[in-house]
């Protein structure tokens, strides 16, 4: 039996066969934007909601003997009386202590940083965006961030913030009152990831947090804390072999009754809840790609039956079946869920699709299906 390998575009009701390469422009969203995922072979693509990202307008590099000692060190600049510190990747074992409070944007990614503490942050009341990725950060002072009351955007992704629960200590975020996105990715180990916890009391007093990325780890639960928050755009992650997440209970996002976007890809899923899904009423982006152990036949049908009461538009599942098994068939009983759906767009590459009946319509005439796709 011939292997199809092509993408299916349904336009205006009728399957017409294309090249294997996304459309450009075929997105439905606008909101739509694209991450460079350094770790994967892939461009990730994420709904954000109604973030916005934009460059700063061209910063004067300061000079003249005004100038902080640590910007000798850091490139420094400003913009109408805004500071920017960026102090990437210059070997530093510690933050400063002599930060100027005018300070909006303060980078300290890719150096040796393992202890974060008040006097870091002392009176940056106006910081917005703080970057301590790639650090060797194994906890934070309860009190480290007491003055960044106006912080939007914390990084603290890819350090040894092993268990979470005594890394990032309860209280922690208390002040962040104005945060609106987390990264804090790649800090628990997947070997040891039991051991970690989420503690939804640390992330309660977040309630303008609109995207978080975290790691997938085993026993993972957003429990009702998180309704105080106003997280719309959740991303699983994990160090480069994927996240180790397992088993999807029933009661993961019971605190997460408002997300939009859900993303769970390469996260060694074995067992999905359909339960956990269609809790999810406001979900509009869902992406389990990367997570063969599921098997295509076992989950096309139960998820997309789960999301039936969901704004579900845009569905990744993508390599959800072993590489090495052969025979997935598509047709049009197996598609029925999904025919029920008001989806956009559909991805179901590397799924080992070697059947396709073409002899009964796959998709009902009122389909909403922009994009199939079955590279």
């Amino acid at each position: 039996m011939a292997l199809y390998k092509v993408v299916v575009f349904v336009l205006t009701n009728q399957i017409l066969r294309a090249n294997s390469r996304h459309m450009a422009g075929a997105s439905v969203n606008e909101n739509l934007h694209v991450f460079e995922d350094n770790t994967d072979d892939t461009t990730d693509t994420y709904w954000l909601d109604s973030m916005t990202w934009k460059k700063d307008a061209v910063r004067k590099h300061m000079v003249g003997p005004k100038t902080p000692n640590y910007c000798s060190v850091c490139t420094c600049s400003q913009y109408n009386e805004r500071l920017y510190v960026d102090c990437t990747d210059k070997g530093l074992e510690n933050a400063f202590d002599d930060i100027s409070r005018k300070t909006v944007d303060l980078d300290y990614t890719r150096n040796y940083i393992s202890n974060v503490v008040y006097d870091n942050f002392r009176g940056l009341t106006l910081l917005k965006v703080l970057k301590l990725s790639y650090n060797k950060i194994r906890q934070i002072a309860k009190d480290a961030f007491r003055d960044l009351t106006s912080l939007t955007d914390l990084y603290i992704d890819n350090n040894n913030i092993i268990t979470l629960q005594i890394g990032i200590p309860e209280g922690t975020f208390d002040s962040l009152i104005n945060l609106r996105l987390l990264v804090m990715h790649g800090n628990v180990y997947v070997y040891i990831s039991d051991a970690s916890r989420l503690n939804g009391r640390t992330f309660q007093p977040l309630k303008n947090l609109k995207f978080l990325v975290i790691d997938g780890f085993r026993k993972l639960k957003f429990d009702y804390h998180f309704l105080n928050t106003r997280l719309s755009s959740l991303i699983l992650k994990g160090p480069p072999c994927g996240c180790l997440l397992n088993v999807v209970d029933d009661d993961i996002f019971d605190g997460l009754l408002h997300l939009q976007n859900l993303s769970m890809r390469h996260c060694n899923i074995s067992s999905l809840s359909p339960v956990a899904l269609s809790r999810l009423k406001s979900l509009r982006y869902l992406d389990i790609s990367k997570n063969y152990h599921l098997g295509m036949q076992h989950v096309l049908g139960p998820i997309a039956k789960a999301l039936m009461d969901s704004n579900i538009k845009i569905l990744k599942m993508n390599l959800v079946s072993d590489p090495y098994q052969v025979g997935n068939r598509l047709d049009n009983e197996n598609l029925f869920y999904i025919n029920q759906l008001n989806l956009t767009e559909l991805y179901m590459d590397s799924n080992s699709i070697e059947i396709i009946d073409f002899h009964n319509p796959l998709f009902s005439k009122y389909s909403t299906l922009k994009v199939l796709s079955l590279k």
